[in-house]
C-alpha cells in the first residue's frame, strides 16, 4: 500500500467547490512568522475544512517570543474547531508547549528545521515529544 499527498495552491476563502476534496489541508508558512494566518482567518478556515470533512495542519516556522504568542493564540482557537489538527514545529519551545498544554487535541510534528536535532539517546525518543499510538489500517484522524 502506498500513501501520497499532492500539494495544490488554493485561495483560503475560495467557494467550498472550488477547494480540493482532500483528508487534509496545510496552512501557515515554515520559514516566516509573519505569513502565519490570523486567529479569526484560521478559524474560519478550520470550520470551512471540519464542514468538508477534512484534517488540518498548521505549519509554523522558528519563532520569535512575539511570533510564539501569536502561533499560540491560532492554536488556542484552531484547537476547538479543526479535526485532526497537526501542528508543524520548527521551534523546539513550541513543540514542548503544545506537547504539554494540548496533549490529546493536537499533534504537534517535528518540521524540516528540527528534524536533523530530533535528540534521540540510546534508541529512546526525547521526553518532550508526545508518544505516537499506531494507526489501525484504513483509520482516519
Amino acid at each position: 500500500m502506498s500513501y501520497a499527498e499532492r500539494l495544490r495552491w488554493c485561495q483560503w476563502n475560495a467557494r467550498p467547490d472550488v477547494l480540493p476534496s482532500r483528508s487534509r489541508l496545510y496552512v501557515g508558512n515554515e520559514s516566516c512568522e509573519a505569513l502565519l494566518p490570523r486567529p479569526d482567518v484560521a478559524c474560519e478556515l478550520a470550520r470551512r475544512m471540519r464542514e468538508m470533512g477534512t484534517s488540518l495542519t498548521l505549519m509554523t516556522p522558528f519563532l520569535t517570543e512575539v511570533g510564539f504568542r501569536r502561533t499560540l493564540d491560532v492554536v488556542d482557537r484552531l484547537v476547538g474547531v479543526a479535526v485532526g489538527l497537526e501542528v508543524v514545529c520548527n521551534d523546539w519551545g513550541l513543540c514542548a508547549v503544545l506537547a504539554g498544554r494540548y496533549e490529546g487535541r493536537c499533534t504537534p510534528v517535528v518540521g524540516r528545521l528540527l528534524v536533523a536535532s530530533v535528540p534521540t539517546h540510546a534508541g529512546r525518543r526525547c521526553s518532550m515529544l508526545p508518544r505516537s499510538r499506531p494507526r489501525a489500517p484504513g483509520s482516519t484522524l
